[in-house]
């Protein structure tokens, strides 16, 4: 299992767990504070730069019809990278 806070900086203070099958998205927010994934709905995850924000990655999920994009500090981008290779190897070793 894989838990983290994604950015300090942003103001929803994105928290993600990873159980090996669903990234659940936890923000500090009024409207719904979380966003829930299943690797079988994912057609890719990776990290990305950005050049304006409060961050200077981006975490980009893509499914088929969804898109979830986090920020990613600094401070978290090696954990988060660690997520995104345990998110890719289960997607590889899924089975429906």
């Amino acid at each position: 299992m894989i838990e983290l806070q994604l950015s300090t900086h942003a103001m929803s203070k994105p928290i993600v767990l990873f159980d090996g099958h669903v990234l659940e998205f936890f923000f500090d927010e009024l409207r719904g504070g979380s966003t829930r994934v299943h690797i079988g709905h994912i057609k890719s995850i990776q990290i990305i730069p950005v050049s304006r924000g409060k961050e200077k990655y981006s975490l980009q999920i893509k499914g088929e019809y969804q898109l979830v994009v986090v920020d990613v500090s600094e401070e978290a981008l090696p954990k988060a990278q660690e997520l995104v290779a345990a998110t890719q190897q289960a997607m590889t070793s899924l089975q429906l």
